[in-house]
C-alpha cells in the first residue's frame, strides 16, 4: 500500500496535477482518472503474487510506464518506459531486492534495446553499448565504468555477436 500511495502522489507531481481538478476513483480502487475526461490515466491488475500498475501520463489512452510489484513487501520487480510515446517500451529496468538492479534502453528506437546498465544497490556500476556493424566498420561494445555514478573508464571492443545476442547475455 506504501508503494502505491507514493506512485499516486508521484504521478499527481508529475503529471501537474494541483488538486482543483477532480480526481476520480473507481469504486474497486482498480484505477484513477486525474484529468477528468473518463478514461483511467492509472490501472491496477491484481495476480496471486504480484500486481502491475499501467500509467498513461500524456492521456492518449495506451500505457506510458508500466510497473510491476510483489505482494510479498510491495517492492518494484520491473519497470517499463515509453518515454518517446511511439508505443513500443524504449526502457526496461529490473529490480533486485527494491534496488535497481540492471537496465536495457532503445537509443536508437528501433525497437531493440542496444544500451545494458548495471547497478550495486542502485548506484550505476557499469554501461554497455552495442553499436552495430556497418559497411566499413565492425560492430563494437562501449563500456563505461563507474564510480558512485560518474563515469571513469571507457573501452572499446570489436565483437561479432549480434544486438539480440548482447542483450540475452546480459538479462539475468
Amino acid at each position: 500500500m506504501r508503494v502505491l500511495m507514493v506512485s499516486v502522489v508521484a504521478l499527481l507531481l508529475l503529471t501537474g496535477f494541483t488538486g482543483s481538478e477532480s480526481l476520480e476513483v473507481d469504486s474497486q480502487g482498480n484505477s484513477i482518472d486525474y484529468n477528468g475526461d473518463g478514461h483511467p490515466d492509472v490501472t491496477y491488475d491484481y495476480y496471486k503474487e504480484y500486481f502491475y500498475e499501467f500509467i498513461d501520463r500524456n492521456y492518449d489512452l495506451k500505457t506510458d510506464v508500466s510497473n510491476k510489484f510483489n505482494y510479498k513487501d510491495n517492492l518494484p520487480i520491473q519497470t517499463t518506459y515509453d518515454n518517446n510515446f511511439d508505443g513500443y517500451p524504449d526502457t526496461k529496468v529490473f529490480y533486485q531486492n527494491g534496488w535497481v538492479d540492471y537496465s536495457f534502453v532503445d537509443t536508437n528506437k528501433d525497437n531493440k534495446f542496444d544500451v545494458f546498465y548495471s547497478y550495486e544497490y542502485g548506484i550505476l556500476k557499469f554501461s554497455e553499448k552495442y553499436i552495430a556493424a556497418t559497411n566499413d566498420k565492425s560492430a563494437y561494445i562501449e563500456k563505461i565504468e563507474y564510480e558512485l555514478g560518474y563515469p571513469v573508464k571507457t573501452t572499446r571492443v570489436q565483437t561479432s555477436i549480434t544486438r539480440d545476442k548482447f542483450q540475452r547475455a546480459r538479462s539475468k
